[in-house]
């Protein structure tokens, strides 16, 4: 549980027993549109704890328990800003990297008949995934 800790300093939650700690971002891209969202969420025990709100830069923590931590998260406007950014434009270059290394290998990956196609780029550490509708398009370590 020590390398919870950073994430959940300040959060009121059992750390004894089996739990599951999940943390989820990303950035969404529309090729057709140019519109781009991130998100950047954190739950525990499979229910939200708190998430980033990228308009308006604050978190928003719909349980008690992370109301400490979204204070602290909050005050950090320079985090909240380098957030922003990465969501916004770091994110997206990569996400264009990985369908643009893609197409070189002639691989199809935005089906024009279906408009709810959800493209996610995932980093865990020093592994790096694409995932298309839960499949794994790419992988690097």
């Amino acid at each position: 549980h020590t390398l919870l800790m950073p994430y959940v300093d300040g959060i009121s939650v059992s750390l004894s027993g089996v739990h599951v700690f999940q943390w989820m971002y990303g950035c969404d891209w529309d090729d057709e549109t140019g519109v781009i969202q991130g998100f950047d969420q954190y739950g525990y025990d499979g229910e939200n704890l708190i998430s980033l709100d990228l308009k308006t830069l604050s978190w928003i923590a719909p349980k008690p328990q992370a109301f400490i931590t979204k204070n602290k998260w909050d005050s950090d406007k320079a985090d909240n800003e380098y957030l922003k950014n990465y969501f916004t434009l770091e994110c997206i270059e990569w996400l264009k990297k990985y369908l643009e290394y893609e197409e070189t290998k002639n691989i199809n990956l935005l089906h024009r008949a279906n408009p709810n196609i959800i493209l996610s780029h995932l980093i865990n550490y020093s592994v790096h995934l694409l995932l298309f509708r839960g499949r794994i398009l790419h992988r690097a370590l």
